[in-house]
């Protein structure tokens, strides 16, 4: 993988790693309700929303590899961060109920990714919009004003 990517400066940035195909996946209900009011936030700071949905795995790495900060929500798109490299800070959007999740890729990221910080934003509030019974498939509510102090 390395080594069919295009080594470069170190691109450097932040970019919050976004899923656009929400419908057609396992996590369809989990979308984050004031989205449009995040992305705003995060473009005040130069954060620039990037999707890996259509990428291959190579094109991938390249995304995210060298990054001063990536932010995104817990789930799949954090494999794509797991195999990238040179990443300076990881800012996880979670939640009290996906504790486990949240403790998994924290301790893989660290893991992974040694020279990164890794931050938990926790305070992601669950709305539930009756579309599904399983509490880890429900649209949340991102706490823009504590994502504020650790941004």
């Amino acid at each position: 993988l390395r080594g069919d990517a295009i080594p470069g400066d170190r691109q450097g940035g932040s970019v919050f790693l976004n899923r656009k195909n929400v419908t057609n996946n396992t996590g369809s209900n989990r979308f984050i309700v004031n989205e449009r009011e995040l992305i705003n936030r995060l473009n005040a700071h130069h954060c620039k929303e990037v999707f890996a949905e259509d990428l291959t795995l190579v094109q991938k790495y390249s995304l995210l590899s060298g990054r001063d900060r990536i932010i995104t929500p817990i789930g799949a798109n954090l494999v794509n961060v797991a195999i990238s490299q040179d990443i300076r800070e990881v800012i996880l959007l979670s939640n009290g109920l996906w504790g486990h999740f949240t403790n998994y890729w924290t301790n893989l990221l660290e893991r992974r990714l040694p020279e990164a910080n890794i931050k938990v934003l926790s305070d992601c509030e669950i709305v539930d919009n009756g579309a599904s019974h399983d509490p880890y498939n429900k649209p949340y509510r991102v706490n823009l004003d504590a994502l504020e102090q650790v941004l």
